[in-house]
């Protein structure tokens, strides 16, 4: 529920871009933070501990995609103090929440002898 939440605000962000950095790092921003919630939805399903923890890694990896892009967009003066501070910390305990999750599934698999 955060990461989708913050991958909305994500989406929101660049409406504040100007024309002429707009496309580029809207493209690249909304796809890494679309991406969190994605891979975390479609693995919920699955009851393979490697395939689990792969589709984790990879919201794990666009996480750290989306929290260079907006400080990338702070420095540019695209994002305010006031955008980017949530956005961060959001990211940041979403990022938590992700390793968390995958260690919890590492150490279940290893106990249980599963993959």
């Amino acid at each position: 529920q955060e990461s989708d939440k913050l991958a909305l605000e994500a989406y929101r962000t660049p409406a504040t871009f100007s024309k002429d950095h707009r496309y580029e790092l809207t493209s690249q921003l909304n796809r890494a933070a679309l991406s969190i919630p994605t891979n975390i939805a479609e693995v919920c399903g699955s009851d393979y501990s490697t395939e689990f923890v792969n589709f984790l890694n990879m919201a794990r990896r666009s996480t750290s995609e989306v929290l260079y892009l907006i400080h990338f967009a702070k420095r540019l003066g695209l994002v305010t103090e006031d955008q980017y501070q949530p956005l961060r910390q959001g990211y940041v305990g979403v990022r938590r929440m992700l390793n968390s999750l995958i260690q919890s599934v590492q150490i279940r698999s290893s106990k249980n002898g599963t993959k």
